[in-house]
């Protein structure tokens, strides 16, 4: 009996306009929901170095339980309860392709922090659905270098939730944008949008690659050098 073949992470088939449609539909049914009274409005905190230290202890570990197991022992919050809380968020973020995925392959390839913070931006914001939407939606239009005012995130947050947000809400937002590189602080309650070159991009090997989204892998390994494009 032939099995179905599943679609992979950087398939490049053309969807069926039926597909289309199922898309499009199932889209509008997850904005129907973000909207719904009570639905989550929670942005958890993002650790940068806990993603960094998890990337390089995978590289020693077969499994993701393995990979927890570790970080629950490396990981520098005296809290064992707040040590597997943040494992739980990190794989979730950052090895939702499995252990053996685009992170530790990177890794492993140049183990060079730079390069891995620009696959790690893009797993986060893929990852993290009002997260990769604000970038989209929110910062993308604006110019780079230009100021952001405050007001542009709770303005962002209500359309996305269909009502007002929580100040904490509206802190994270920008506190891990401010960790992803994308945001500095500047006066008052206005931020700068940090232009963002990919660590890679002056590489001499080209590569086309599928582009399925905002946030797709394609997108970031093209300008990778040679060896990550093998992923």
């Amino acid at each position: 009996m032939v099995q179905e073949k599943l679609p992979g992470l950087f398939d490049d088939d053309v969807p069926k306009p039926e597909e289309q449609q199922d898309v499009v539909s199932h889209a509008s049914g997850m904005a129907r929901l973000r909207k719904q009274v009570g639905a989550s409005r929670t942005i958890s905190d993002l650790y940068v170095p806990d993603a960094v230290i998890a990337i390089k202890e995978a590289a020693k570990c077969e499994s993701l339980d393995a990979l927890k197991t570790r970080l629950v022992q490396v990981l520098s919050q005296n809290s064992e309860e707040t040590r597997i809380r943040n494992a739980r968020f990190v794989i979730r973020w950052f090895f939702p392709d499995g252990i053996d995925g685009i992170a530790k392959k990177t890794w492993l390839a140049y183990e060079d922090n730079r390069i891995l913070m620009d696959v790690l931006r893009w797993l986060y914001l893929s990852q993290e659905p009002v997260m990769g939407r604000c970038v989209t939606d929110c910062l993308f239009p604006i110019e780079l270098g230009m100021r952001v005012p405050g007001t542009e995130f709770d303005r962002f947050l209500t359309s996305y939730y269909s009502d007002s947000p929580t100040k904490k809400t509206t802190q994270r937002l920008k506190a891990n944008l401010i960790k992803l590189g994308i945001l500095e602080g500047a006066r008052g309650h206005d931020h700068l949008l940090v232009p963002l070159v990919p660590t890679g991009a002056i590489a001499p090997v080209p590569r086309i690659s599928t582009k399925s989204g905002p946030f797709s892998p394609g997108e970031w390994l093209e300008s990778l050098p040679g060896s990550a494009q093998g992923y």
